[in-house]
């Protein structure tokens, strides 16, 4: 369906590729999770994209989707290899979600926003029934929810006989009113009857429903939907992951065959050949792109795609078969078909295969750079229970301690004397010249395979919904420009999505009301708890200096986003025009000057800054205290006594080499020079400077 035809087409001048043509400045973007709430990203992104070219994007669930397609346009800016990608398509996004199709099999949903989401057989009931009770919630019908909930329940496999289970003691009931009683018992026994057949069949179709939660969505990955075709239907593009699959080649310009589209790809930039093989991406990278995940097996966020080489993170593997239920098959083909690099120490390499190949038909992640970007979003994009969570294994490195020990005394002893060839393929999939020596150590270490871990990631929404913080710096050379979701304030029109910028009330405000309770329900306090444990680090940083004047925040009514995968083209519309004036509203205030001269990206960078001196100063007073005579008991070296231990002395961790030591100490000196010391207060770097003060929180560096 052309632009000009569906029910929400792009405004003026967003749908046309020559509006992206001259970006003057560069940003990065962040975007809120969310799940069909995230159709208020793409006109925003437009704008923003007019003057800024993207250099790094995050975002999580819906988020993740948005930041994914933001950054795949950025590689295709100017059309890509096939001419048709870049942000046009990414304009035309809410478009396509609200145009009306018609699935063969299936009941006529009304948009292919609510054909992205196809339930299996056994959980469609269950799909039905939220929808309807979220309908109702919004102001629809409770009595209808409760029939759709009844009729959902009949169509369920081996439903239709829970249901009557349920009828059976008060159809007896109205069968003995009818032959037992007079005439006043009968109408009295009648509608008792009556009355126990309705809530009978009400109690077999939530019978049925509870199966299905604890049955069906449990086989089903922990989720309603996989985001594939369900229940063995050919693949035809238009469930969740292969339309975005698709959609993510298509904005990037990526001719046929060439995808799926990876974050080598990213990395290397428009016409340049992906880059492969690397766990991190380069300095130059042209586009950078994170999302984030759930661990729920380690109750954590954790940033995709993974770096192997980072401190704490075992091998990573995953089970194709798996992998095939919740992503198309090229996409796996992919995975299966690339995996990381062998290192190049012989004994290292040839251990790297014997796992492999032991653990087989599980199969290593690639390396970072050949990741397909889909994988990444697929796993940020796992709203729990209604999208199916993403699993992973990892190898138990202290339950594989032995093996690993055992493997590693037989390479050394089989590359250490002469190994004959061994015919037929390697046992890892792979091949090359110590195929011989990995054949000769598999025969020798035979129950020795190591350990793995079965970890669930879920939506990257459940621990970190709004990473506002991913590409943050002390002074930075660009704007990270954040867009965010806020409830709709009642009775009135969509607030201004930018707070003011400059010193102001705001500078003693608490964060926004998000969820007021005054007489509302016990639904409505449960969703405020569960939003401050899922939101209250985020939004805790909305109202801070140097974070209010570049986050944007899009009004939500209620009844739109959330679950309601039947949202109507109108509601779209809505959220789609309300984020491109968000978008709109980022632009002005970065690009041009205000009454006094300035314009926001020049009062955002001195914001940035003198709102971080303060720290330094603080951190400088801490050093010059620990650094005082007296500090150490008694028998123990002070710190100053540590700093003057020789390179390889230190306690652990100690300097690599003796420039690394006096540029330790030079760093100590000049934090002892920051030092507010004597300083009257008034003179110190926190005077005058903006409010709240902010304060350093130590967590690791690549931690969500």
């Amino acid at each position: 369906m052309s632009p000009a035809t569906t029910p929400v087409p792009p405004p003026e001048p967003l749908g046309s590729t020559a509006a992206y043509a001259d970006p003057r400045a560069t940003c990065d973007v962040v975007m809120r999770g969310g799940v069909t709430s995230g159709v208020v990203y793409p006109w925003a992104v437009c704008e923003i994209a007019r003057e800024h070219r993207l250099v790094q994007v995050g975002g999580t669930s819906a988020g993740a989707v948005a930041a994914a397609v933001s950054a795949a346009a950025e590689l295709g800016r100017d059309g890509g290899a096939t001419g048709r990608g870049g942000f046009a398509v990414l304009a035309r996004l809410p478009g396509d979600l609200a145009t009306p199709t018609a699935r063969r099999g299936r009941r006529p949903s009304g948009s292919r926003l609510s054909d992205l989401f196809v339930p299996t057989r056994a959980t469609m009931p269950l799909l039905d029934l939220v929808l309807a009770v979220l309908a109702a919630r919004d102001g629809g019908s409770w009595p209808r929810a409760v029939l759709t909930g009844v009729a959902a329940a009949g169509r369920a496999p081996g439903g239709w006989w829970r249901v009557a289970v349920g009828a059976v003691p008060g159809v007896l009931l109205l069968a003995a009113a009818v032959s037992a009683f007079p005439a006043l018992g009968w109408v009295v026994a009648g509608l008792l009857g009556l009355l126990l057949t309705v809530v009978g069949v009400v109690l077999g179709a939530a019978w049925v429903h509870l199966r299905a939660a604890q049955v069906a969505v449990p086989d089903n990955l922990f989720g309603v939907c996989t985001g594939m075709p369900a229940d063995g239907t050919a693949d035809d593009g238009t469930a969740l992951t292969p339309w975005v699959t698709d959609l993510l080649d298509e904005a990037a310009g990526l001719p046929d065959g060439a995808g799926p589209l990876t974050f080598g790809h990213l990395w290397a930039g428009p016409g340049a050949t992906p880059l492969t093989g690397l766990d991190e991406a380069p300095a130059g990278a042209a586009v950078r792109l994170q999302v984030v995940t759930t661990s729920l097996t380690h109750g954590r966020p954790v940033r995709l795609p993974l770096d192997p080489r980072r401190p704490g993170v075992p091998p990573v593997y995953a089970d194709p078969a798996e992998l095939r239920r919740l992503l198309p098959e090229r996409v796996v083909a992919w995975v299966e078909a690339h995996p990381p690099p062998l290192p190049a120490d012989p004994a290292e390499r040839l251990a790297r295969r014997v796992r492999d190949a032991q653990l087989r038909p599980l199969v290593p992640l690639p390396a970072a750079s050949d990741w397909p970007v889909v994988l990444a979003v697929r796993a940020s994009l796992s709203f729990p229970l209604l999208l199916s969570a993403v699993p992973f294994r990892t190898v138990d490195v202290l339950a594989s301690a032995d093996a690993a020990r055992r493997v590693a005394a037989v390479v050394g002893e089989v590359l250490a004397g002469d190994v004959l060839p061994s015919p037929g393929p390697a046992a890892d999939g792979r091949s090359g010249p110590d195929d011989a020596a990995l054949a000769a150590v598999l025969a020798r270490v035979a129950g020795a395979a190591p350990t793995t871990r079965r970890v669930w990631t879920s939506d990257g929404g459940v621990t970190s919904n709004f990473p506002i913080h991913f590409f943050d710096t002390a002074a930075p050379v660009r704007p990270t420009f954040g867009v965010t979701l806020r409830p709709a304030r009642q009775g009135g029109a969509p607030a201004d999505p930018l707070d003011p910028g400059g010193p102001g009330p705001l500078d003693d405000a608490l964060p926004p009301v998000r969820y007021p309770l005054a007489g509302t329900s016990t639904w409505h306090f449960g969703r405020a708890v569960l939003g401050a444990l899922q939101d209250g680090s985020d939004v805790a940083q909305l109202p801070l200096p140097g974070f209010r004047d570049r986050i944007a925040q899009v009004d939500v009514d209620p009844g739109d986003g959330g679950w309601d995968v039947r949202m109507p083209p109108a509601a779209i519309a809505r959220l789609a025009s309300r984020g491109r004036a968000a978008g709109v509203a980022l632009r002005e205030r970065f690009a041009e000057a205000d009454a006094e001269g300035w314009t926001g990206w020049e009062r955002h960078r001195w914001t940035r800054l003198r709102a971080n001196l303060p720290l330094l100063e603080q951190a400088a007073g801490e050093v010059t205290a620990a650094l005082r005579p007296g500090t150490a008991r008694p028998g123990e070296r002070d710190l100053r006594d540590l700093l003057r231990l020789p390179t390889g002395e230190q306690p652990g961790y100690a300097w690599v080499s003796d420039d690394q030591r006096r540029r330790a100490l030079a760093a100590v000196g000049a934090l002892l020079e920051a030092a507010p010391g004597e300083t009257p207060p008034a003179e110190q770097l926190d005077a005058g400077a903006p409010q709240p003060p902010l304060a350093l929180r130590y967590v690791a560096r690549d931690s969500t």
